[in-house]
């Protein structure tokens, strides 16, 4: 009984005010709930979190950082009138804190899509703190949501020149930028995002579409373009585009037989593709002057299923692997009739004939699907090996 009452008197001595003041003050108190808020928040317990906000808020009403938790707590849980609520709390507490604000414009612009409210907010919070660099990023973020993107580049730019380390910025705008297919401006950012270890996807793919578009004008943009696709290809060996990228860039890098495996590879991963036969059929015409190769590859690819327009193209290339050889055929038999060798002249005019009216078959084949640019180049082509043909036929028969 004596130890009870010992024990009892502890505890309210350890109750009562030490020289006027409270042994754990209300502000600390505060301090406490909202510390264990934050914990069950950050282990997604959030209607714990709430119900621990409100008892910090119980002994400290003007705790701004609550508030803030708050908003973030019921914008998870979907419930935005609460959420608004906390967000505006925190301007009536201190005008002076954009905090708030920003968190209106994040509620209303990404969760509710209402873009033109969601910018209002930010703008708001910009207006109240100039430094804060969230709402610039926010901001600029939903006038590119908006369709406004030259107001979002120069806010855009204005955010990065006050954070320039933020790479969530930074990666923001290179894609942006990207998306914008300004490939010359975006490069810098991209490349300062992936150069710190962020392999995003999507900044991944963006960098690449800058390096093939840049590498236009600059073989080094094609080598760097080429690193990323073999990294790619490393993990995704069965992806028909990665091979068909990869073999544009070794083409254009001179380096034709191992674009010519990739072309192989995206015709047997898409059998029923005609895109890799079609541009095998243009590395071995154009590169390598490979005409029956060409020939085999694009007859293939004319057995598939097909649009007009990549019909024509094929026929239109088809044309070219009769029209180049004739030519040159026509070109030996000028030569052997300078050198006075008449009789095998006339016989490569005539296997030059044969050629051209080879050609002629296949671009009025090809001209048959009209409002195509393949189409018109068939005609063209067509009308011009009429006229090469004649000639040839001529001095075949000792005419001229």
């Amino acid at each position: 009984m004596k130890r009870l009452m010992l024990v009892v008197l502890g505890i309210v001595l350890f109750s009562l005010p030490i020289r006027g003041q409270e042994l754990v003050t209300r502000e600390d108190s505060a301090k406490i709930w909202f510390s264990v808020g934050k914990d069950y928040f950050n282990k997604g317990q959030i209607e714990r979190a709430i119900k621990n906000f409100h008892r910090a808020l119980s002994y400290d009403s003007t705790l701004i950082s609550v508030y803030l938790h708050l908003g973030q707590a019921y914008l998870k849980l979907n419930q935005l009138d609460s959420a608004e609520i906390a967000y505006r709390k925190v301007a009536e507490i201190d005008p002076t804190d954009s905090r708030g604000w920003q968190g209106l414009g994040f509620m209303y612009g990404i969760v509710k899509k209402d873009l033109e409210k969601g910018i209002e907010f930010y703008k708001k919070a910009i207006e109240v703190d100039p430094s804060n660099k969230d709402a610039w990023f926010g901001l600029a973020t939903l006038l590119d949501k908006a369709g406004r993107g030259d107001e979002a580049d120069s806010i855009y730019l204005v955010a990065i020149q006050q954070d320039p380390d933020n790479l969530a910025l930074v990666k923001a705008y290179g894609l942006f930028l990207a998306s914008r297919k300004d490939y010359k401006k975006a490069l810098p950012y991209l490349e300062k995002v992936y150069g710190a270890g962020n392999h995003d996807p999507k900044v991944e793919d963006r960098l690449l579409d800058a390096y093939l578009a840049l590498g236009k004008d600059s073989t080094a943009y094609l080598e760097k373009a080429l690193t990323i696709l073999d990294k790619k290809l490393e993990t995704d060996s069965l992806n028909i585009t990665l091979h068909l990228k990869r073999a544009d860039v070794l083409a254009k890098l001179g380096r034709v037989e191992e674009s010519l495996q990739d072309y192989d590879m995206a015709a047997r991963l898409r059998p029923d593709s005609p895109v890799p036969l079609l541009k095998k059929a243009s590395i071995l015409v154009e590169k390598l002057r490979d005409y029956s190769g060409a020939r085999i590859a694009l007859k293939k690819a004319l057995e598939l299923k097909m649009e007009d327009r990549v019909r024509a193209a094929a026929l239109a290339l088809l044309g070219d692997t009769y029209f180049q050889p004739a030519q040159k055929l026509r070109k030996e038999a000028d030569a052997l009739r300078k050198k006075g060798i008449e009789r095998e002249a006339r016989k490569t005019y005539a296997r030059a004939v044969e050629l051209y009216d080879e050609a002629i078959k296949i671009y009025k084949q090809a001209m048959q699907y009209q409002g195509s640019q393949w189409a018109d180049y068939a005609a063209k082509q067509a009308q011009r090996a009429e006229k090469l043909r004649q000639k040839a036929w001529r001095r075949s028969q000792g005419i001229d």
